[in-house]
């Protein structure tokens, strides 16, 4: 019978199912010509999203977002995950929570892109006084090479004088 009754299932319309369950605390379902009835203990009821979407159900309702990486998404995350490296460079040399840099970071051409597009936001994120995207062009207190979300970087910080 659990075959009939999963087929039955998946030709009854999945909203009316939920709908009866929610007004009714029960489904009734019709499996070779007769009636069964399902409490809301034996009835699972979850929301599946398509592929690129994610979906969570409560008894208020369905959330559904969509889980797709834009290019755009995928360059705040690596500006994020600098910003991470820089930080963790700023302890190493034991700088003060307010002491300002000198940092220049180089890379892959895309973390190049990404730097002089956020440019400001680093600068005001780590500190630094001045931000070079390639080598650097002073004596660093520190280099250090990092990965980047599978993206090579170098990292060079100096404390401003």
């Amino acid at each position: 019978m659990l075959p009939r009754v999963r087929e039955a299932l998946a030709s009854a319309d999945a909203r009316s199912l939920v709908r009866q369950l929610e007004e009714e605390q029960r489904v009734v379902l019709q499996v070779d010509g007769k009636e069964h009835v399902f409490g809301r203990e034996e009835v699972e009821v979850f929301a599946e999203a398509p592929s690129g979407f994610a979906a969570a159900s409560s008894s208020v309702g369905v959330v559904i977002l969509k889980t797709e990486l834009t290019e755009e998404l995928i360059d705040e995350g690596l500006v994020r995950e600098l910003l991470a490296h820089v930080q963790a460079v700023r302890r190493q040399l034991a700088l003060g929570y307010e002491e300002r840099i000198i940092l220049a970071i180089d890379g892959t051409d895309r973390i190049r892109r990404v730097i002089h597009e956020r440019s400001e936001l680093i600068s005001r994120e780590t500190l630094a006084t001045e931000l070079t995207v390639g080598p650097p062009a002073f004596s660093p207190d520190l280099t250090e090479d990092v990965d980047v979300n599978g993206h090579a970087a170098k990292l060079a910080l100096a404390r401003c004088p």
